[in-house]
């Protein structure tokens, strides 16, 4: 099309304005994803070193005096066969290992949301894409309003196989 009025050249930018409406839409999903997995991570590991506290807290001589932080890092390390380095090493392991689990598990549940979204959008286009073979059938001595059709079939063809 060469665009010869300023009505066809509106059209274009009215195209190019939806264009931007739904990528502004995916650069803010694509945020709230990374927000809301961070969030999940930073909880579980949250949840793991308040865990790790009152371990360390309760483990050996109770309390958070030298005598208590000594003897519960002993006491947590000897469950592995050491001595305090190991409690230390087993009492930052738990927070990432939760860290990690939550945000694998906050990345997956979203992925699954994604895929789901996605093959709705195909459902969608599928069925306007049979509703546009089943009009320029009909119509086919319309050959003006069959190009239209025709180019909106295109699209909708070429939508559905990059959603596969």
């Amino acid at each position: 099309m060469a665009y010869e009025t300023i009505d066809e050249l509106k059209g274009v930018e009215r195209e190019l304005a939806d264009v931007d409406r739904l990528l502004d839409q995916e650069s803010d999903v694509t945020v709230k994803a990374a927000i809301q997995e961070t969030a999940v991570a930073l909880g579980a590991g949250g949840a793991g070193a308040t865990g790790g506290g009152i371990a360390l807290y309760f483990a050996g001589v109770v309390g958070f005096s030298g005598a208590g932080i000594t003897s519960g890092l002993a006491a947590i390390g000897a469950l592995v066969g050491g001595g305090m380095l190991a409690g230390i090493g087993i009492l930052v392991a738990g927070p990432l290992v939760l860290a990690g689990g939550g945000y694998l598990i906050a990345r997956s549940v979203k992925a699954k949301q994604v895929r789901a979204a996605r093959q709705k959008l195909r459902d969608h286009a599928v069925v306007r894409r049979d509703f546009l073979k089943q009009l320029i059938e009909k119509h086919h001595h319309l050959r003006d309003e069959l190009a239209k059709y025709r180019f909106h079939l295109e699209r909708l063809n070429s939508m559905i196989d990059q959603l596969a």
